[in-house]
């Protein structure tokens, strides 16, 4: 099933980076159509104690579980107080969360995420995420 970007909301900044995410189960297995959303968090007050984010895309993975979307840099460097967001659902399974993904030029930011069957009778549950893997994109 392919299903079409959407975006929301556009960026202005100079250059542009890639985000990746790839979505299993515990036990490794991609998971497809798995709905990824993004967004562009502000942080205010002395200690970054509140945020309000807008959305700039929705995406749903393929069948490999894989997400893949070039955005405007955006990084501690270059706005200390604005980082991306990212939210991920899928029926049946707890949702995870990805909190200040940084986005450098020519940089690819890589998260990979599992998510958790959901069990009945359970509390619900989330997954934070913070750390991506990074590697620089070569341009042709």
């Amino acid at each position: 099933m392919n299903h079409p970007v959407c975006s929301n909301y556009k960026l202005n900044t100079n250059g542009t980076g890639s985000l990746e995410i790839t979505v299993t189960d515990s036990i490794n297995i991609p998971l497809s159509n798995v709905l990824v959303k993004i967004f562009k968090m502000s942080y205010e007050g002395v200690y970054n104690e509140s945020a309000a984010g807008l959305l700039i895309a929705q995406l749903y993975t393929n069948n490999n579980g894989i997400i893949s979307i070039i955005l405007p840099a955006l990084n501690e460097l270059s706005s200390p107080n604005e980082y991306y967001a990212a939210s991920i659902y899928k029926d049946g399974f707890y949702s995870a969360y990805i909190y200040y993904i940084q986005i450098y030029p020519n940089i690819q930011s890589i998260y990979e995420v599992y998510l958790t069957p959901w069990i009945a009778g359970q509390p619900e549950r989330i997954r934070l995420f913070f750390q991506p893997k990074r590697r620089a994109i070569h341009e042709h």
